[in-house]
């Protein structure tokens, strides 16, 4: 069993619930101590098509969870919605949206605006649309499209959609990545800005991975090399202020240790005590040859605008070929 794009709401509303994609799969399983109540699912439950991906994204918010299932050249992908009433989940099936070929979507879901990010292969074009949710479905407010452009990833918060461009080729050469914003003006029109590290390099993938609460925003470049180490991996931080998005940290291993081919930066999280001042940041390394890739995971802390290394995580008992790390990306399965 895969277990594809994990996400885990951990809003005051909705402590509660953790939703997991389960790609080509349908069996029960449990995690971290909570207990499946009920099963989302094309309806009725076992309808699904072969090669559907049911799960291939998924993301929740409040009493409402979307998932996405890939199309194929004769179906249509669709991302589908659910309703929660006390602990029932429900498929809103009116609700749901198709997305046009063979596409699939990357979703984010949060304050009521849904993000999805999309590839058809078909017409060779990457789609970026932002949706909100009333009382009778969703409402498009956004949207672009481009011919050649595939998103490895994607972060939502209110106003502000964040979208990784990781195989965008660059000045410095192919795969150097990129990281497309969206941001809702004052007068109600959508700006774009794109974010670039300030050490770019060509098949760096900046963009692999992408976070964002409030005006600061997390970037994963899981192949960038950091010497003398190759694909050692960064993270950057950026953060909007008076209107302009500034690179404000380059977080990579510390010294010591070879950290060829650790792949930090493959999946980021960024939260805080308080949603308008985030001030803690995980970065994976899940790939490390010399440690069998046991996998870890690096924790940070803002104090004064500077962002320390804290506690390291691991799984309890690191096995060989474990890759904890990988399951720590929100937005799709590994590279």
């Amino acid at each position: 069993m895969l277990y594809c794009n994990v996400r885990i709401l951990l809003g005051e509303a909705a402590k509660w619930l953790l939703v997991l994609g389960l790609v080509g799969a349908a069996s029960h399983a449990s995690a971290a101590g909570y207990t499946i109540t009920n099963w989302l699912a094309p309806t009725p439950l076992g309808d699904g098509a072969p090669n559907q991906v049911f799960g291939l994204s998924v993301a929740v918010d409040g009493d409402f969870a979307v998932v996405s299932e890939l199309g194929s050249g004769s179906r249509a992908g669709v991302i589908r919605t659910y309703g929660r009433s006390g602990s029932t989940w429900s498929h809103l099936a009116n609700q749901d949206i198709t997305i046009g070929g063979d596409s699939g979507a990357l979703v984010a879901f949060n304050e009521g605006t849904l993000v999805r990010a999309s590839y058809n292969s078909l017409s060779n074009t990457g789609s970026l649309v932002t949706s909100v949710h009333q009382a009778d479905g969703w409402h498009q407010v956004h949207g672009v499209s481009n011919p050649g452009v595939t998103y490895d990833s994607v972060a939502a918060t209110e106003g502000i959609v964040v979208a990784g461009e990781a195989s965008y080729d660059g000045t410095t050469g192919q795969r150097q990545g990129r990281v497309r914003v969206v941001r809702r003006m004052s007068d109600d029109t959508w700006g774009t800005t794109f974010l670039y590290p300030s050490v770019p390099q060509a098949s760096a993938y900046f963009g692999t991975s992408v976070a964002i609460v409030a005006g600061t925003v997390v970037v994963g470049a899981p192949r960038e090399n950091v010497a003398p180490y190759n694909h050692a991996g960064a993270a950057y931080v950026f953060a909007l202020t008076q209107g302009t998005w500034s690179e404000v940290a380059r977080l990579v291993e510390p010294v010591g240790g070879d950290h060829t081919d650790n792949h930090f930066g493959t999946a980021v999280a960024i939260s805080g005590a308080d949603s308008a001042v985030p001030d803690r940041l995980l970065v994976s390394a899940p790939s490390n040859a010399t440690t069998s890739r046991s996998g870890h995971v690096r924790s940070y802390t803002r104090t004064n605008g500077t962002w320390t290394a804290r506690t390291v995580l691991q799984a309890p008992s690191p096995v060989v070929d474990d890759g904890t790390a990988a399951a720590s990306r929100s937005t799709t399965c590994g590279r």
